[in-house]
């Protein structure tokens, strides 16, 4: 593998980082793309192994140049929220110049839920790449991935000594989520097994727990009340994502994938793992 070079996009964010990580634990050559070589999270990239390529999707000869002579591709997209094509745009640069060099593996990674005509601008965007990507014949794995874990860190707050959580679904329905470790252990996967994981589309999760139980899972981890902000439910009301998750959800089968990746994270062992503490 180490002859074999893994182009991979969004290398600086949470899910291309995450997988260029793995990659090279697992012993592939990765080139990982970025705008921006002089960020930190590059330079780290680039301490473990990696080269740094710098490229952008408004440049395609760029992006053309970083994936000449690459066996596999990972590829994602930021979301542009006021501009949602854009993300479709970018979907189809990427998986255009995979097919003008012939790559071997297109890991495309989408959203749980992309195939079930959510109404979900950001959902609908990730559906019409995938379909993108059949039609030109490339090669490909999709990873659909839920609810990230590590979104918690960017909304759960410490307010007088208790952790609160928005009530961003009612608190009594299971939402799944999965770690961004994770979405690189299932990217590994399809890189280093690729007979077996050509061709398919899976929904990939690590837990599926309530607000009420993901308070009880902080309360215990961080040894501090933890409580619903109940008040903070309104600001998701009419947002059509939240209203899927309470009417339709992320189905992904969790046992099941548990047996082909018997290390998959639930909540605690990613609270462990990750080393985040909201309250220190």
């Amino acid at each position: 593998m180490t002859n074999r070079t893994i182009l991979v996009f969004g290398a600086t964010g949470s899910q291309g980082g995450a997988v260029a990580e793995r990659l090279l634990t697992d012993g592939w050559s990765i080139r990982a793309i970025t705008r921006d070589p002089d960020k930190s999270a590059a330079q780290d990239l680039k301490r473990k192994g990696a080269t740094v390529v710098q490229a952008d999707m408004e440049n395609r000869s760029s992006i053309l140049k970083a994936m000449k002579g690459v066996y596999g591709v990972f590829s994602v997209q930021p979301l542009y929220l006021d501009d949602p094509q854009k993300e479709v745009q970018h979907g189809k640069i990427v998986a255009d110049a995979a097919k003008q060099f012939g790559v071997s593996h297109f890991v495309y990674s989408s959203v749980g839920g992309a195939e079930r005509d959510s109404g979900i601008p950001h959902f609908e965007t990730k559906w019409q790449i995938e379909n993108y990507v059949r039609s030109i014949d490339l090669p490909f794995t999709v990873l659909r991935p839920v609810m990230f874990m590590e979104g918690f860190m960017n909304f759960v707050q410490l307010q007088d000594q208790k952790l609160m959580i928005p009530a961003f679904i009612t608190p009594k329905i299971k939402v799944q989520m999965i770690s961004v470790q994770d979405i690189g252990a299932f990217a590994a996967m399809a890189f280093n097994q690729p007979e077996e994981y050509k061709g398919m589309a899976i929904e990939i999760a690590g837990d599926e727990r309530t607000l009420s139980e993901v308070a009880k899972v902080f309360s215990h981890a961080f040894a501090v009340p933890c409580e619903i902000l109940e008040s903070a439910r309104e600001q998701f009301q009419g947002e059509r994502m939240f209203e899927w998750f309470e009417t339709d959800g992320y189905q992904a089968d969790i046992p099941a994938l548990r047996k082909i990746h018997p290390k998959l994270l639930d909540l605690p062992a990613w609270i462990k793992k990750s080393g985040w503490n909201p309250v220190v």
